[in-house]
């Protein structure tokens, strides 16, 4: 779905492609209170949410240890599970 925190695309006139097309899943980020992340976009073209905050991730921390990142791509992966 994308990181913009919005609805529409930049030009505000649509929804966010290439998610909004019919044949993708459009998967839009929440928090750990199953409430909708404040950076994830969202509208009538989303198909799916999934946990997308403070996901763990093969991100190398400088200390050596797995990092904790948020966004869509972190949400996208629980997704591809249920398909």
């Amino acid at each position: 779905a994308g990181n913009d925190a919005s609805t529409t695309s930049a030009d505000g006139l649509q929804d966010w492609y290439p998610g909004a097309y019919t044949p993708t899943i459009a998967v839009a980020a929440v928090d750990n209170d199953h409430v909708a992340a404040d950076f994830t976009n969202w509208g009538s073209w989303i198909d799916i949410s999934a946990p997308g905050v403070d996901i763990m991730s093969t991100y190398l921390t400088e200390n050596g240890g797995y990092g904790l990142m948020s966004g869509t791509s972190m949400a996208c992966p629980h997704v591809s599970g249920i398909l």
